[in-house]
């Protein structure tokens, strides 16, 4: 995991969507940024910012358990100071996928595009990490399905039924 880290801090993820810019994780110094949200990025190992075209700031933090091989991750949204919307992701280890545990975008920021771009940062750090493309969670609401399918239709996720008929999608 350690080889992963090291690639995401030397390359940029480009994305084929027009309406995604490409972006780098950038290392968050400490005492740089607000204090709940440094108490926030404390819990984690490693800490990454995201300066966004539009003026927001994307903030990562991703923790790895080397013994287990797996990983936890959370992402927050902040715009003009204040959080907007988070995601917490991650992969528990052989055997199991990469998937979302998680997710909220404030309702006066809802359909703006800071989930999908969230879902997209998260994403690229499983894929580098794992080779394995993010999963939706199996315990979904309604509202998180209608978010998936419009990543379907825009191309940046797919669906596939599990045995028991259940949809599961996952990020391309």
């Amino acid at each position: 995991m350690e080889s992963a880290r090291k690639d995401e801090q030397e390359s940029t993820t480009r994305s084929e969507s027009p309406t995604l810019t490409p972006f780098a994780l950038e290392d968050v110094a400490d005492g740089k940024y607000r204090t709940d949200l440094q108490r926030i990025l404390l819990r984690f190992q490693e800490k990454y910012v995201v300066e966004n075209k539009d003026g927001s700031k994307t903030f990562v933090g991703v923790s790895n358990d080397e013994a287990q091989n797996s990983f936890i991750a959370r992402i927050i949204d902040m715009l003009d100071d204040q959080v907007v919307g988070e995601t917490s992701f991650g992969y528990f280890g052989p055997g199991t996928r990469p998937s979302i545990m998680s997710t909220y975008t404030a309702n006066e920021h809802l359909k703006q595009g800071f989930g999908r771009r969230r879902a997209v940062i998260a994403n690229e750090i499983c894929k580098k990490r794992t080779g394995m493309n993010l999963h939706s969670s199996m315990a979904r609401r309604p509202a998180a399905d209608a978010f998936w399918q419009r990543l379907v239709e825009q191309n940046l996720a797919q669906v596939t039924i599990d045995t028991t008929g259940k949809k599961i999608y996952s990020m391309l």
